[in-house]
């Protein structure tokens, strides 16, 4: 698919939890979105779990979780990385090097049974709306 002129900008990132060591909180942007992130982790003894949910302004969403750890703080953490890499996992665009291309193959399957469009989807909104700073 040939890219929009303009992507759909990011309506609003929300964390939906954190294992203890945030409350629920809501970002207008990336940037405000990593730097609590950061907060989290520079805090964090152990290993951190943070759920999120991203909105675009056409009512879009993604939403996932991600493991922090402690020194994650000394290489910023790229939430929009993060959601890019995601999406494109879930498209069928990018396998990681741990995965095979049979398990590739199935994990694709798997998606479109249990939830169908779900590729699509990802498709949609990488190619729509705008993650982070312009791929």
């Amino acid at each position: 698919m040939t890219k929009p002129a303009v992507l759909v900008p990011l309506k609003e990132i929300s964390f939906t939890w954190a294992l203890g060591h945030a409350p629920h909180s809501s970002f207008k942007s990336w940037t405000e979105a990593e730097d609590a992130i950061l907060e989290v982790i520079a805090r964090a003894t152990e290993a951190v779990r943070i759920g999120y949910k991203v909105e675009w302004q056409d009512g879009e969403t993604h939403e996932s979780y991600f493991d922090a750890r402690p020194g994650m703080v000394a290489a910023p953490f790229h939430l929009q990385a993060h959601v890019r890499q995601a999406l494109a996992i879930i498209a069928g665009r990018f396998r990681p090097t741990a995965m095979s291309r049979q398990r590739q193959k199935e994990f694709l399957e798997d998606q479109e049974s249990t939830e169908p469009g779900k590729a699509a989807r990802a498709k949609r909104i990488l190619d729509g709306c705008q993650i982070g700073g312009v791929p």
